[in-house]
């Protein structure tokens, strides 16, 4: 590993090592941001639609787990 970086400093400087960020970037971050998104409306979701009939509400819910962390 270290033999490569420093092939890539001398090849090509040190925007060699940052040359893929760019591309990489714009591959993760509207798949990070659209993953998040999808969590968070799926879980509003099943908290509003699914577990208040069982469990309480989202609030009730998270308090209980609070207590519960918290022994």
């Amino acid at each position: 590993m270290v033999s490569g970086l420093s092939r890539i400093l001398k090849a090509e400087g040190i925007t060699g090592w940052y040359k893929g960020l760019v591309p990489i970037l714009m591959k993760q971050v509207p798949y990070t941001v659209m993953q998040l998104t999808v969590f968070q409306l799926s879980t509003d979701f099943v908290y509003s639609s699914l577990l208040p009939n069982r469990f309480g509400t989202k609030a009730e819910v998270k308090k209980c787990h609070a207590i519960y962390r918290n022994k």
